[in-house]
């Protein structure tokens, strides 16, 4: 069995990396990921944990790049995943942006000043 190595060096249109709800009860949702040729298709399969001795350096389990970094989070935020910190969406940052806009003309209407 032939094994793909770097999963970098897929092109991102041979290469996905996917999150799906299993279960909206019971708040669980799956990863895959598999690579497509025109001759064959590779699957990731369940991750092996390795005991390693404490301080000793590891290498990730995956690599991925940019856009498929980006995939990835975009399919685990279809399932509802949020981030539980940070600065929120582009939209929600948007509207904020916009209020701001909107505050700084009434500001300046009300005290005669350009802003």
């Amino acid at each position: 069995m032939n094994e793909i190595k770097e999963l970098t060096d897929l092109h991102p249109d041979v290469f996905r990396i996917y999150a799906g709800l299993d279960d909206p009860w019971m708040r669980s949702v799956s990863l895959r990921c598999y690579a497509a040729t025109p001759t064959k298709t590779s699957v990731a399969l369940p991750l092996t944990m390795q005991e390693i001795q404490e301080g000793q350096l590891f290498e990730p389990f995956v690599r991925l790049k940019c856009e498929q970094a980006q995939e990835l989070m975009d399919s685990l935020w279809q399932c509802g995943i949020r981030p539980t910190e940070g600065a929120g969406s582009a939209g929600a940052m948007r509207a904020v942006e916009k209020h701001l806009q909107d505050m700084r003309k009434i500001v300046a209407s009300k005290l005669k000043v350009d802003l």
